[in-house]
């Protein structure tokens, strides 16, 4: 039975490479306000954030897909100029006309850099739900929710609401 399952893996891998490419998403992301779930169930809305601060974001992702879902691993940054954080990423994608729904998750491992230089590793996950309306092939202008799971939280998931916009280019 395991070389059956070994062997049906490979299969998958050998089948989804011939689809496969590589992708580079840059984009600034605007922080619009807070938020948390609390056990589960009920929203706290944290307010509207004061000041307006984008984040330059970039993505490195191998993806693979067929019609109009793409599934990618990779990396995911987000710089605050003085100080960079790079974190294992998977990601997920369905081409519906001119919108992309888009779902990320990643963490787990991080290599921050810039005036402080470190790798570190801990429970912290960042799930990313978002929509893109696309401009042309490789521009998207849209927003999202990017969430943080913290495993010392209790049940407890802040959230921040953001705009953006990014440039989605593939390497065929």
């Amino acid at each position: 039975m395991k070389k059956a399952v070994v062997l049906a893996l490979l299969v998958v891998l050998c089948v989804a490479s011939v689809s496969a490419q590589a992708r580079l998403d840059i984009g600034i992301d605007i922080p619009l306000s807070l938020g948390a779930v609390l056990n589960g169930s009920s929203v706290l809305d944290g307010g509207d954030i004061p000041y307006t601060l984008p984040f330059p974001s970039g993505g490195l992702y191998y993806t693979f897909g067929a019609g109009p879902v793409t599934l990618g691993l990779g990396a995911r940054l987000y710089s605050l100029v003085l100080v960079s954080a790079m974190w294992p990423n998977v990601i997920a994608e369905v081409d519906v006309g001119p919108v992309v729904l888009e779902g990320q998750f990643g963490g787990g491992a991080f290599l921050i850099f810039g005036l402080v230089s470190s790798t570190q590793t801990g429970s912290v996950f960042f799930p990313d739900l978002s929509a893109w309306f696309k401009l042309g092939k490789t521009l998207r202008l849209g927003g999202g929710a990017l969430g943080m799971f913290i495993k010392d939280l209790d049940n407890t998931v802040p959230f921040v609401w953001y705009i953006g916009a990014k440039a989605a280019i593939r390497f065929d």
